[in-house]
């Protein structure tokens, strides 16, 4: 049995496409894609339309914002890391509920809230 690959894995391997090629992968699987993705990245309420029409564009933006609160939940972690080896629980805490507070993409936060979750557990 063939191992799907995840979605944001997916999402990746097509924004490094040119357009015109992007354009040719568009049907009902990868608007589907495209759908559960959005949901992901909290970007489902912005209203942007996953159709054929928007396809490419919403891919790119979709990308930009995966990378953007990769980036953003990256840095987190490590400020976070940071204060605890200079055993500062509290602020270390402070940096993922800073995370938290601006952040839409539910698949970041999920792993954020790990990570606070984490530290709760070790003593912090």
């Amino acid at each position: 049995m063939a191992v799907r690959p995840h979605d944001f894995d997916r999402l990746s391997a097509w924004a490094a496409l040119p357009d015109d090629q992007l354009e040719k992968l568009i049907d009902a699987d990868s608007i589907a894609v495209m759908q559960r993705v959005m949901v992901l990245l909290g970007a489902d309420k912005r209203g942007l339309p996953v159709d054929r029409a928007d396809f490419v564009s919403t891919v790119r933006e979709m990308d930009r914002l995966y990378r953007e609160g990769a980036r953003s939940l990256g840095e987190a972690i490590i400020e976070a890391a940071e204060w605890g080896d200079k055993h500062d629980a509290a602020r270390a805490r402070a940096v993922y509920e800073r995370f938290l507070a601006g952040c839409r993409s539910k698949f970041h936060c999920e792993v954020a809230r790990y990570q606070l979750k984490k530290l709760s557990a070790a003593g912090g």
